[in-house]
């Protein structure tokens, strides 16, 4: 079973494509509210992903549990802060994927427990970013 866990403590059993994409259209408030982020799991599987969006950067996205994200050398290297957790999170801007990456990777993810559409993974605590 998948399951949905927004920032605000929102709890959605086997979300439906539909309610992914009114939930990743929401505006920036929505992923400032609560924990600032959200996850999409299994509960049988020991992975899951971890997404929230910053105006104007884009659509951040983790696989956890390996802090993997990912890096587009060949975009800037800013640095971006978002709380999560009440406590800023580094992110670069290298990271960050538009509204279309981030809603394929995130409904193939709901269907089958596996992430696509990304090829080059970094580990978010060995990229360099400028604090």
């Amino acid at each position: 079973m998948t399951t949905y866990y927004g920032p605000d403590g929102e709890i959605v059993q086997n979300p439906s494509d539909e309610f992914l994409i009114s939930i990743l259209k929401k505006d920036e408030t929505y992923w400032k509210e609560g924990s600032g982020d959200s996850c999409l799991y299994f509960e049988d599987i020991d992975q899951r992903i971890i997404f929230f969006k910053d105006e104007p950067y884009g659509y951040f996205i983790m696989h956890h549990p390996d802090y993997l994200v990912p890096f587009n050398p060949n975009k800037n290297n800013d640095t971006v802060y978002h709380n999560v957790g009440g406590e800023p999170m580094v992110v670069s801007t290298a990271c960050y994927l538009s509204q279309n990456e981030v809603e394929k990777i995130v409904l193939k993810f709901a269907k089958s427990g596996k992430i696509l559409g990304i090829e080059a993974w970094e580990d978010l605590y060995e990229i360099s970013v400028p604090v």
